[in-house]
């Protein structure tokens, strides 16, 4: 973790080769306000529960096969590369139970890698 005003690292940890990266979810301290940036390997719907239950936002590239059920669309803009913006819930039946709160769906189009990007986002 780095605090974004100092430029310090707030939290640093170095594990095993064979540690999973979803576990290190567990050890992380989850501040309050805090933003968390994460790649989709740290999908797992119920530690990113407790980091919505905590207050805190994350950001999380989505996997392919997410199962989900559109709330609603937001107004989007195209030029900026966004795609669509939809308030979501989780509809698989694991997932729901452990996510049970709506989160925000992005899909944004990289034009300088010629790539599309999926996010999943908390919710207040």
């Amino acid at each position: 973790m780095l605090d974004l005003k100092t430029s310090i690292p707030q939290f640093i940890h170095i594990s095993k080769g064979s540690v999973h990266d979803v576990n290190i979810l567990d050890i992380i301290p989850i501040e309050k306000g805090s933003y968390y940036v994460l790649d989709k390997g740290y999908i797992d719907f119920e530690r990113l529960f407790r980091t919505k239950e905590e207050k805190a936002y994350f950001i999380i590239r989505a996997k392919e096969n997410l199962q989900f059920v559109r709330l609603l669309s937001r107004k989007v803009s195209k030029e900026a590369g966004i795609i669509c913006d939809q308030d979501i819930r989780l509809k698989g039946f694991y997932s729901n139970q452990h996510y049970p709160a709506p989160m925000r769906r992005v899909r944004f189009y990289d034009a300088e890698y010629d790539r599309t990007l999926v996010f999943l986002i908390a919710m207040e």
